[in-house]
């Protein structure tokens, strides 16, 4: 499951507290997967000789047992079976800089760090994604738009190709979200999304690449009444 952060690189197994405590002298990792009932002493007993304080993330069977977890400053505690997007969670409440993550979002839905904390939000509410100097502002069809610290390459690479499209330097957008398409002029158009009453103002080359996409999706994302018009003469 680890295998899908590619910011996480397992470093060492332990299968005892005494053989856990010896790989964390060795490796000094930053952050640790423990089950608390690890053979000979529970993992609990493992806290106090982690003298860096790594960040923690619990794992157990036994509901019971989160509650300690959280006693000894635990960043977070899985229950099995563990569910792989609970995991993401978990590793975006640890230490480890957020705009590393590699949060899938093949399940629907994606996590982030926002100006309100730790979101978790269905890929298809995102309407469009803008640049803001070192930050991007995630807008979503209902609600108000977030401040995320996370760089357009980013999230090219984090949500589904076939469902987004950067048209521009500063803007990704969901296709299926379109809902007008206007050419005012030979170099501008007006794109209307879906949530968004404002057009956004967008170049001509930028029109150029969503007129494709959605003349490749032959038109059936679009609502009716539409208008896709070609450039002014």
């Amino acid at each position: 499951m680890l295998a899908k952060y590619p910011q996480v690189e397992v470093v060492g197994e332990a299968a005892d507290v005494k053989t856990a405590h010896r790989l964390y002298l060795r490796d000094r990792p930053n952050l640790l997967f423990l089950d608390i009932k690890l053979p000979r002493c529970g993992s609990l007993m493992l806290m106090p000789l982690l003298k860096d304080e790594p960040a923690v993330i619990f794992v157990t069977a036994d509901s019971e047992f989160a509650a300690h977890a959280f006693e000894v400053h635990a960043g977070d505690c899985l229950l099995k079976p563990i569910d792989a997007y609970r995991l993401g969670d978990a590793i975006m409440r640890v230490n480890i800089p957020e705009n590393e993550l590699g949060i899938p979002s093949h399940s629907g839905y994606i996590s982030f760090k926002g100006n309100e904390g730790i979101r978790r939000v269905r890929v298809d509410s995102i309407s469009h994604i803008e640049a803001v100097e070192n930050y991007t502002r995630l807008h979503l069809t209902k609600g108000s738009p977030t401040l995320v610290r996370r760089s357009m390459v980013d999230w090219e690479k984090r949500l589904p190709e076939a469902d987004f499209l950067r048209i521009a330097r500063s803007l990704l957008i969901r296709i299926d979200a379109v809902r007008q398409l206007e050419a005012r002029s030979r170099d501008i158009s007006f794109l209307t999304l879906t949530g968004f009453s404002t057009p956004i103002k967008i170049g001509r080359h930028a029109a150029l690449l969503l007129r494709r996409a959605l003349e490749e999706l032959k038109g059936s994302i679009l609502e009716e009444p539409t208008e896709l018009t070609g450039s002014a003469p």
